[in-house]
């Protein structure tokens, strides 16, 4: 199993306009072949922070989450969104 957690930093100004553009991404990719667990979460600490918990199978099954229209929208996008670069922490086990 892959798991990734993605740690996004949201501007103020967007966060309305980001939690309506994330819904679509987490929505079409939980319906993914080889998804397992696909949820977003908002920070209880940091008002404009957001974390995206992915759980693969395999890294076949990450690969295709990668070439999905849903997900190359989502990183074309976000970056309008975000006070700072997105951090992705990847394990395996």
């Amino acid at each position: 199993m892959i798991t990734l957690n993605v740690y996004l930093d949201v501007l103020p100004e967007k966060k309305e306009s980001y939690l309506q553009f994330v819904k679509s991404l987490v929505h079409a990719s939980k319906q993914e072949q080889g998804c397992l667990f696909y949820a977003h979460y908002a920070s209880v600490h940091e008002e404009n922070q957001f974390l995206i918990v992915e759980n693969w199978a395999d890294q076949a099954a990450l690969n295709r989450h990668n070439r999905t229209m849903h997900l190359q929208k989502f990183v074309a996008e976000i970056p309008q969104y975000l006070a700072t670069e997105c951090t992705i922490k990847t394990s395996e086990s």
